[in-house]
């Protein structure tokens, strides 16, 4: 069913990296700035204190290098918790 919403939503699939790198996902989204700053502050409460693991570092570099919106968010250190989000 998750599929119906997006293709992308599958499996081993990293719906982070689709949110901010595919163009095809940010038309999924009524509050695309909003889903974003979501995501990126849920990551980072997510994550807490813990900055050692390596999957982590890796995807916080590659968000970073691949996007300026991922980059501008992660630097505002915001911490959010968990909320719905709204898809077209």
């Amino acid at each position: 069913m998750a599929t119906a919403l997006s293709p992308s939503l599958f499996v081993g699939n990293n719906q982070l990296l689709d949110v901010f790198l595919d163009p095809a996902e940010r038309s999924l989204h009524l509050d695309w700035d909003g889903t974003t700053a979501y995501y990126g502050a849920g990551l980072r409460q997510s994550v807490g204190t813990d900055t050692d693991d390596h999957r982590f570092n890796e995807l916080i570099g590659e968000l970073s290098h691949a996007s300026p919106r991922f980059r501008a968010l992660w630097n505002r250190h915001d911490v959010r918790t968990q909320r719905p989000l709204r898809f077209c």
